[in-house]
């Protein structure tokens, strides 16, 4: 199967660098794959779990939004937070759950209420690629 150049960032790091058969993600319309030779394309990122094959295996992830460059033979993705399952802190996931359902039944605008919302999605995603593991 062919290969293209992967490389995933986040602010702080390359989360991840290397040759992949395969980049799933889902988007704002749903989910998406990525082989090589695919069209060039920019595409916006929902929170939720990537796919990657790589040497004949899937590795799953989590991606917070961003967004993602795809050329031919080289995708690169930007995204405020990737974590691999096993380094997601299901304990603290739950503790930030429960913090942003008290702040979406308290928000006093609908700017709060919005920010509140997104950040719970994120969680709840979050926690989903951790149960996936």
């Amino acid at each position: 199967m062919s290969e293209f150049i992967l490389e995933m960032f986040t602010p702080e790091k390359q989360f991840f660098l290397g040759k992949a058969e395969s980049f799933v993600c889902t988007l704002a319309d749903g989910e998406m794959c990525v082989l090589a030779g695919h069209q060039p394309l920019l595409a916006a990122l929902t929170p939720g779990e990537v796919r990657l094959k790589v040497n004949g295996e899937i590795r799953r992830a989590y991606v917070a939004d961003g967004f993602m460059e795809v050329r031919p033979d080289h995708v690169m993705v930007f995204s405020h937070i990737c974590e691999w399952p096993e380094d997601i802190d299901e304990a603290r996931t739950r503790r930030e759950i429960e913090k942003d359902r008290e702040q979406l039944r308290n928000a006093e605008s609908l700017s709060e209420h919005r920010r509140s919302e997104i950040e719970l999605q994120r969680m709840m995603a979050m926690l989903k690629v951790k149960k996936k593991k």
